[in-house]
């Protein structure tokens, strides 16, 4: 997971089933009102903890973070230069993190994602927003719920379940 309020970010990564890498100290330590989480296995890169998601670019002060379901069938050709084994999710974030300084975020992230190929729901935190992508077919799922006074989203209706929205 991601958790942040626009200022300050928090990480946290496992290896293994969700009850062993989220312990209820660590979702005791991870506040904000924006986040972001994935459970997965790798379908590219290698399985690493480098690659688990979700990936963060930047550092605390300027973040950008993002996960994925599905696969980037170009992700090489979005950011290219970079070594082999990285997860498309983490190019695609060079990508994204690689914005002109004249550009505007949400056009350059509109850009970005009209080059992308593939089949993909994601997930993105910029500046305390949260952004919802799926690919133009809609061939990975991607809903849309109500939580309380906000909104989250996910590529399962089944996640809405477990936290009541």
């Amino acid at each position: 997971m991601v958790v942040g309020d626009g200022r300050h970010w928090r990480r946290h990564v496992g290896m293994g089933l969700v009850d062993q890498v989220y312990t209820p100290a660590v979702l005791a330590d991870l506040r904000g009102d924006v986040a972001i989480g994935h459970n997965r296995y790798s379908t590219s890169g290698t399985s690493t903890l480098d690659n688990a998601q979700p990936v963060v670019i930047g550092d605390r002060e300027a973040t950008l973070a993002l996960c994925h379901n599905g696969n980037l069938l170009n992700a090489g050709e979005l950011a290219p230069g970079l070594p082999a084994g990285i997860s498309d999710t983490r190019l695609l974030g060079q990508a994204l993190a690689a914005r002109p300084p004249d550009a505007e975020w949400v056009g350059h992230l509109l850009a970005t994602f009209q080059r992308a190929r593939g089949a993909y729901s994601m997930l993105l935190v910029h500046d305390r927003a949260l952004y919802a992508v799926r690919d133009p077919t809609g061939f990975r799922p991607l809903v849309i719920g109500r939580l309380r006074d906000g909104w989250v989203a996910a590529s399962e209706s089944c996640a809405f379940d477990l936290v009541g929205a």
